[in-house]
């Protein structure tokens, strides 16, 4: 760690109080001192031009780091996409530092299932693991419950909804494990 104490110096601005963290994190995932040291100029980058923006940490969103690309593909030539962002966005994430990135669902299925999930976490208060099995059952009664979906959900009676559960059942029970 001592060899990254003089780049760890270099980061100011809004990352500045990360930095030090980061490169203690770096090692413990198994990244190299080259990579350790391209990571630590590229959040001493990102930082300087956070505060050319004006944005402060809690701002840094997923269109912010977006706006960031084209500065890193002018002036470096390694980690000049989004995805060289990763290990820095990642670190400031499990810090508790970044706005939760907006999830856009796909379709009117997956906004279903979003809603479902917030639901069950929020009003039902169940775990992860309970959430996502609930929605791999929620997603397979949707996927035979047919299309256009809002049309079928809304014209549902109960023996129909017995029924979806039923096939689903018996699918579910001839399925190997």
């Amino acid at each position: 760690m001592a060899i990254f104490d003089r780049s760890v110096s270099w980061v100011t601005g809004p990352l500045a109080c990360y930095a030090a963290g980061f490169a203690a994190e770096l090692p413990a995932r198994g990244w190299g001192s080259d990579s350790i040291y391209l990571h630590l100029r590229l959040m001493r980058e990102l930082s300087a031009w956070m505060s050319a923006q004006g944005l402060g940490t809690g701002q840094l969103s997923p269109a912010e780091a977006d706006r960031f690309v084209p500065v890193m593909r002018a002036t470096r030539r390694r980690l000049v996409s989004v995805k060289g962002l990763a290990p820095v966005l990642g670190y400031l994430r499990d810090q508790g530092v970044l706005p939760e990135p907006d999830v856009v669902p796909a379709s009117e299925r997956d906004a279903l299932l979003l809603a479902y999930q917030q639901y069950l976490r929020g009003e039902r208060g169940l775990s992860d693991a309970t959430v996502r099995t609930y929605t791999w059952f929620a997603a397979a009664f949707l996927d035979r419950a047919g299309d256009p979906l809002r049309e079928v959900l809304a014209g549902l009676t109960g023996p129909d909804v017995l029924g979806i559960l039923e096939r689903q059942l018996k699918s579910h029970r001839r399925t190997p494990r």
